[in-house]
């Protein structure tokens, strides 16, 4: 065990985050992935060169598709020194020389699905991106699975199953639960500016990467919001499910 791991194990049992459940870093064809998204956007600059011109144009491409492969080979290395420790109650995370921990109580993730196009043009890649953020702020990016899971997805389920019967006592006792621009109490909705009794509330769709409000017989939703820049939005929608919307 390195001198980190040693490390990240002495903070899970001074915080009491319980027994590891799991131990997991990117392997090598997790960090070859953004290696091999480098190389694409080069390609295009390269083909430009060889079958259409030798112009300025084509050095162009050639230049600013180098720029972006050197920033994904460069994310690659730093990708392979990422490690999570998942505890049964919170995790430990390692990148580099850096350690941060956290209990499920207390995390946050997002979850939004992301295109990856060369020159803003060329569609190479469709991924869905979980992004861990800290009490503190700091944000993490979590892009690999284990075995055929994503990570961020267990994840996601551990926090949801330390938040859900929290999140359902809040709400039975009238206190507020928030979720970013989202709040939600025993009366009352609101997104951003927006707040609606639940009386004046007919149902909450998610339609196409998106939160959508609608009042009773209005066919025009009365508010919405990105699902993807919403915290927890997992456990958001297990709540609303539950009071019926």
């Amino acid at each position: 065990m390195t001198k980190a791991l040693e490390r990240a194990a002495s903070i899970a049992r001074s915080e009491n985050l319980g027994e590891m459940l799991l131990h997991t870093k990117p392997t090598w064809k997790d960090s070859f992935v953004y290696v091999r998204l480098g190389l694409l956007f080069v390609l295009p600059g390269i083909l430009w060169l060889a079958i259409v011109s030798t112009d300025a144009g084509g050095l162009m491409l050639v230049a600013v598709g180098s720029i972006a492969a050197a920033g994904f080979i460069f994310y690659a290395f730093k990708k392979s020194r990422h490690q999570i420790l998942l505890h049964e109650r919170g995790l430990v995370e390692l990148r580099g020389n850096q350690i941060h921990s956290v209990k499920y109580e207390d995390l946050q993730i997002y979850r939004r699905s992301v295109q990856v196009s060369a020159y803003g043009v060329v569609p190479i890649a469709k991924a869905t991106d979980y992004t861990m953020q800290f009490p503190n702020g700091t944000r993490s990016s979590v892009d690999w699975s284990q075995g055929s899971r994503p990570v961020g997805e267990i994840i996601q389920d551990l926090i949801y199953q330390h938040q859900i019967s929290q999140a359902i006592a809040a709400i039975a006792q009238g206190q507020d639960v928030v979720f970013g621009q989202v709040r939600l109490n025993n009366q009352s909705l609101s997104i951003g500016r927006t707040t609606l009794l639940w009386s004046e509330v007919d149902r909450v769709q998610l339609l196409g990467g998106e939160f959508y409000i609608f009042r009773p017989n209005n066919k025009r939703f009365a508010a919405s919001i990105e699902f993807g820049s919403v915290p927890n939005a997992f456990v958001l929608l297990a709540l609303l499910q539950r009071l019926g919307k």
